[in-house]
């Protein structure tokens, strides 16, 4: 049985265990509220007060915390030696500051109720809501057999000092919320929560078994919630990864992937019933895009073609939906390869690939020529009339998101051109081109809009560093300070007028661009401008951008002329084909990137009519934001347009659903339809020395540096020389790569971006390293070898 007389004017302070439910969150903590909830269900939970809510923010009222909350609020995840240091000050703090006397006699009264000497645990419960404190909470200590309403006194004080040790505010900072630890109590939990479990229990004296807490599982991924279209177990395949996309993706942004999806379908003679649900093999899992490749895997030659482009694209997915392809269910059932011979014809036929691929090859400029004018034609069908009706221009950037396929990938036979010459170049040299030497023709490409965008930034820095007060903003300001600066045009005019002109070209780019929910640079330039304030770090004149871009081009053409060489020592007619044939890579390889960008383009276009859409129900009152509308479909954005439905509480919920989102560290290359993640399970793990992680070779050279790891790059700091480690890279990173000693990234295969554009900047890459951000940390020494796919840690 569990007391409840606790006295009435102490309840503010304290309440008894056996009151509290799932209600009872803001007032106890959740592993409170959820011992609360097994106490009624009628599980077994010893006897137990709680301090409330109240109590707390007393007490922390009582402290001299000061400055410190707000100190650790404005750390970054990476500056560890300051966080340690809040930490180590606010624990002081709290150990010595006294129990506010109301509360201690609370707790007194409250344990005096079972006795004088009765041992206790003592252990933290919190919440993430209503606690001033509660954004650096972590993960607390537990304090056992406490005798006497004294020392429990003193144990809650010690336990709320163990806020701040350096292990709970590194965690906090990095998670932004406090999990549970972990045990295993029963099937019956799970089942009376309906959802997965971490149990913790102990076991008395007599053997009987006590639950002390019980709290969802926040860590598992979510299931498939689309019923798949056949029958059986199903494999997906993330393809939010495969484009190096760790994030989640805004409702809005999905919206737009699933008509850009359909229309892809389409081009492959896929019927699709509704373009804004997708084709039947697309699907959304934790707000990622995944993709259903069961009937791939069941092919032999849909496997072997879907291994094979994982291999340059994400090398770890391939390896993984290797091990999947073992398991029986997804065995190999048909062995013809006219099915998808038929329908990667129909797509080649479609988007006229071997006529441009030809033309690319014998007239290499009129191919580059073509590649423009499909971005002309894009930027005619994106326009829309001024005088246009919301309704007009939602039904218009739905138009022109369905127009992406088939144009824009008539400009990938122009890019494979290129590596097509290449690989004959590669066959026709044989064993004279030494290891790495046709890695080395690919540095310092022309025709790369990526690499061009960041070259671009270059000329910005130089025009505010030869301004003293531009240059001096810069050095005096932080970054989102500079940037608002910038919108409200109160900066100094060399400089205003440096990121003008420069967002007049690449302000449709964005981090994690591939989502039109995703603010434009043009929108919002501070990670831009983080970017300029990163390269006027750089003395070093030979580390400059436009030095270190020559130096790659002139690597490039030096190894160019020694292949050829070589070549000619085989015959003068293979030293001709082999000098058209790399001559033809290096004019051609660069455009890899201009799909991509103009992909973007159109995004950005549908954006800027969606947020004129959002506007106008700003101004009828149903939105408080123009942003709003990205946090709903089309349908429903159709839907408040005519009929006026209200979606502000479907916007707060995916808001908040989305930053969860956010703090998700590990996202699955491939899950199962019954939530089996295959790279988790016993011997999926690649094997190596515990001091070496291995990857995919992306970019070669050695170098031995200091380490920063960077989970996003909007206002990050990296210092000139630092190894870049991250978890995927798009063109709103590469910039970081002109400071960067090297890249070492969690996702990735050797021609996916990150891979090449290591390479045209010739900085080493190591590539599709598993957890890489979680086993190195920042400020710690690695070797990284980018031939042979390695990170030594030291």
């Amino acid at each position: 049985m569990h007391r409840t007389d606790v006295p009435c004017e102490e309840r503010n302070l304290v309440v008894d265990l056996g009151r509290v439910n799932a209600d009872s969150l803001s007032l106890v903590g959740g592993k409170a509220a959820n011992l609360g909830v097994l106490i009624q269900a009628g599980f077994r939970v010893p006897l137990g007060f709680c301090l409330t809510t109240d109590a707390y923010r007393l007490a922390v009222d009582h402290t001299a915390l000061g400055p410190v909350p707000h100190a650790l609020r404005g750390t970054g995840v990476d500056d560890v030696p300051r966080l340690a240091q809040l930490a180590e000050q606010a624990r002081a703090i709290v150990l010595d500051t006294d129990v506010p006397a109301s509360v201690a006699e609370a707790v007194r009264q409250a344990y005096t109720h079972w006795g004088e000497d009765e041992p206790v645990a003592v252990r933290s419960s919190a919440t993430a809501e209503d606690l001033p404190t509660a954004s650096f909470a972590g993960q607390q200590d537990t304090f056992l057999n406490v005798v006497g309403g004294d020392a429990v006194v003193d144990a809650i004080r010690r336990c709320w000092a163990s806020l701040f040790t350096d292990r709970a505010v590194v965690y906090r900072a990095q998670n932004g919320i406090i999990d549970v630890a972990i045990a295993a109590a029963g099937r019956r939990i799970e089942r009376h929560f309906a959802a997965p479990q971490d149990v913790e229990w102990a076991v008395d004296a007599a053997g009987i078994l006590w639950v002390t807490q019980s709290r969802p599982i926040t860590t598992l991924y979510p299931r498939a919630s689309r019923t798949p279209s056949l029958p059986g177990s199903r494999a997906y395949l993330c393809l939010s990864l495969a484009q190096e996309l760790t994030r989640p993706i805004t409702p809005m942004g999905l919206a737009g992937l699933r008509v850009i999806a359909s229309s892809m379908a389409q081009m492959g003679g896929v019927t699709v019933r509704d373009t804004r649900s997708g084709p039947v093999s697309y699907t959304e899992i934790g707000q990622r895009v995944f993709l259903d490749v069961t009937p791939m895997l069941r092919s032999r030659i849909g496997h072997e073609v879907l291994g094979r482009a994982l291999g340059v694209m994400e090398a770890r997915s391939a390896v993984v939906l290797g091990t999947v392809g073992a398991d029986a269910r997804y065995a190999v059932t048909s062995r013809s390869p006219l099915p998808v011979a038929r329908r990667f014809f129909r797509v080649v036929a479609r988007i006229g690939a071997v006529p441009v691929l030809v033309r690319s090859v014998i007239w290499p400029k009129a191919a580059l020529r073509h590649a423009e004018q499909v971005g002309n034609v894009l930027e005619q069908l994106s326009a829309v009339s001024p005088g246009a009706t919301s309704r007009e221009r939602l039904d218009h950037a739905e138009r022109i998101l369905g127009s992406i396929f088939p144009l824009v990938p008539t400009v990938l036979p122009v890019a494979a051109a290129g590596f097509l010459m290449l690989a004959a170049a590669r066959t026709l040299l044989g064993a004279s081109a030494a290891p790495g030497e046709m890695q080395s023709v690919l540095r310092g490409l022309p025709h790369n809009v990526t690499t061009e965008m960041d070259l671009a930034l270059w000329p910005v820095a130089q025009a505010i560093r030869l301004d003293e007060p531009s240059l001096a903003r810069f050095e005096a300001s932080p970054v989102h300070e500079l940037a608002e600066e910038y919108r409200q045009g109160t900066l100094p005019r060399a400089a205003h007028d440096a990121l003008r002109g420069f967002l007049g070209r690449y302000g449709h780019r964005a981090v994690a661009e591939i989502d039109l929910g995703m603010p434009r640079w043009s929108e919002d330039p501070t990670h831009m401008v983080g970017l300029v304030a990163n390269y006027l770090r750089l003395s070093d004149p030979e580390r400059a951008p436009d030095r270190q871009f020559e130096a790659a081009a002139g690597e490039a053409e030096a190894t160019v002329a020694r292949l050829v060489a070589k070549a000619r020592r085989r015959g003068w007619l293979c030293g001709v084909l082999v000098h058209a044939a790399l001559g033809r890579a290096r004019l051609l390889c660069g455009l890899r990137e201009l799909p991509k960008n103009y992909i973007v383009l159109v995004l950005g276009a549908a954006r800027r009519q969606l947020a004129l859409v959002g506007r106008e129900l700003v101004d009828r009152g149903l939105f408080v934001s123009e942003a709003d509308v990205f946090w709903l479909d089309l349908g429903e954005a159709q839907r408040a347009l005519s009929d006026g439905e209200d979606y502000q509480p479907q916007i707060l919920e995916r808001r908040a659903a989305y930053e969860r989102e956010l703090r998700r560290r590990h996202v699955p290359r491939v899950l199962l339809s019954d939530g089996t993640e295959p790279e988790a399970l016993p011997g999926a793990a690649l094997h190596s020395d515990p001091g070496t992680l291995l990857g995919s070779p992306a970019s070669a050279g050695t170098i031995t540096g200091t380490a920063r790891v960077i989970l996003d790059p909007v206002g990050a700091h990296l210092e000139p020389g630092e190894i870049l480690v991250a978890p995927s890279t798009d063109p709103g990173w590469t910039p970081l790569f002109l400071t960067a000693g090297a890249l070492v990234m969690e996702m990735g295969g050797s021609n996916s971006h990150g891979a090449v554009v290591a390479r045209e900047y010739g900085i080493p890459a190591v590539v599709g390293v598993t957890d890489a951000t979680l086993r190195i940390a920042t400020g710690q020494r690695v070797t990284v070898d980018g031939a042979a796919g390695t990170v030594i840690l030291d």
